[in-house]
């Protein structure tokens, strides 16, 4: 029980404090995403959906050896997420394209990123109080 308590208040953690960051102060995003999405998909990216995969799938693991409803919502949570990362590994110009059109409309954006920072909060909340 212990591992989702700890993996929902770290996730938790890095969606409220990312989520804020590109809600509130944006100008740190433009500079970074031409960075780190350049127009060729570079290798790491294939890397992190590796290890990301093998998180997930252990994730779910330890959800059917130890059920619970706050089990469900962080492996559900995590495997939303995959889907994201899997989008960007496999459709890399597509979903470069999509982060880019969101980087020129701040309105987008802040919506985007403050209900990701609300998802998050509400992890982080589960993990220390349930």
């Amino acid at each position: 029980m212990m591992f989702f308590e700890y993996l929902s208040i770290i996730l938790g953690g890095g969606m409220v404090v990312g989520g804020f960051l590109a809600a509130f102060w944006p100008g740190i995003w433009k500079n970074l995403i031409p960075r780190v999405m350049p127009e060729k998909r570079p290798q790491y990216v294939l890397w992190i959906n590796v290890v990301w995969t093998a998180l997930v799938l252990g994730t779910w693991a330890m959800f059917f050896m130890e059920m619970s409803s706050e089990g469900f919502v962080v492996t559900f949570v995590m495997t939303l997420t995959l889907l994201k990362v899997a989008g960007g590994a496999f459709f890399w110009k597509k979903y470069r394209e999509m982060i880019l059109a969101l980087m020129v409309e701040p309105l987008a954006m802040k919506a985007v990123m403050l209900s990701t920072a609300a998802i998050g909060l509400a992890l982080m909340t589960m993990g220390i109080f349930f």
